[in-house]
């Protein structure tokens, strides 16, 4: 299911909107294919999930250094294991541009992610989280993403990858525009 929402006032502190475009059990036609590092996070959660797809990209037009990113993962469920494995997929440069709707500061982004941005993502925020909020065994493979040279920033990043696992945490089947607006105004 593929969602298009304009967010206003809170959103950030400009009272220009945001602009957010989520895929729930799909993801964007993106293509990460240079490398990838893998973190293993051991658990105590013996709950079970299906697999799900996600991805969120947001445009706050050009007021901060946070004003792009886009993220997106698979998270596949290994039953009986006692971890959470974490692949970040990212480019060493950046090349191919994504072709998506949002134009941030007037040109197409690029497809990936840099590899210095993996430590936002992983220790940041996905470490923690998992270990805090009991994800299940299995693998999340964070591999679509795009940034735009100006205006993506690891600390976007981070905020993308919370979004995403408070997406996994929740049944998302029937979910509204309200309940995705209030879940990304409390993680901004």
């Amino acid at each position: 299911m593929y969602k298009k929402l304009i967010i206003g006032e809170p959103f950030f502190v400009k009272a220009t909107p945001a602009y957010v475009n989520i895929w729930l059990n799909e993801l964007p036609n993106i293509t990460i294919s240079e490398s990838c590092e893998t973190t293993v996070v051991p658990i105590r959660s013996n709950k079970s999930l299906v697999p799900f797809k996600c991805a969120i990209e947001i445009y706050k037009a050009p007021y901060f250094n946070n004003s792009y990113g886009l993220l997106g993962f698979e998270f596949i469920p290994k039953i009986g294991a006692d971890c959470v494995e974490i692949i970040v997929a990212y480019t060493a440069q950046q090349g191919i541009r994504y072709y998506g709707e949002m134009k941030p500061n007037g040109s197409y982004p690029f497809m990936g992610l840099y590899k210095e941005w993996y430590n936002g993502i992983v220790e940041g925020k996905a470490k923690k989280f998992i270990e805090e909020n009991g994800i299940p065994a299995g693998t999340i493979n964070f591999k679509v993403a795009a940034n735009c040279g100006i205006g993506s920033s690891p600390n976007m990043f981070m905020r993308l990858t919370e979004m995403l696992l408070k997406l996994l945490q929740i049944n998302t089947e029937n979910i509204k525009d309200e309940e995705l607006t209030d879940l990304i105004l409390k993680t901004f």
